[in-house]
């Protein structure tokens, strides 16, 4: 073994194991954001039932299911468009720092 595989072996594990964290963070967000979406929506709708009932208001079926159509529409727009779109902006963001990057080296 030549002398210098031992340290190129050490600075190549810390580089993978830096990598593996900034991976593991973006995973670590989507789990949570896929396990909330099971119970977000059905919490926030008995949230506002409750609240509503504790406001001394008159809490009809009609009125409970109204409320639960348009928790789940408000539902599906902010737990699935919306981290698509946060997702593709940021994509795009790269892009672009990318593109100023290589244009600097082409034209320095």
């Amino acid at each position: 073994m030549y002398a210098w595989e031992r340290p190129l072996e050490q600075v190549v594990g810390r580089a993978r194991s830096a990598e593996l964290r900034k991976i593991a963070i973006p995973a670590h967000a989507d789990i949570i954001l896929a396990g909330s979406s099971v119970y977000a929506g059905r919490l926030a709708v008995l949230a506002t039932l409750v609240l509503f009932a504790l406001a001394n208001n008159k809490l009809t079926a009609e009125l409970s299911f109204v409320l639960v159509v348009y928790f789940n529409t408000l539902h599906w727009s902010v737990m699935h468009y919306f981290p698509r779109g946060l997702a593709s902006f940021q994509e795009a963001l790269k892009s672009v720092r990318l593109m100023e990057v290589r244009s600097c080296l082409y034209i320095g």
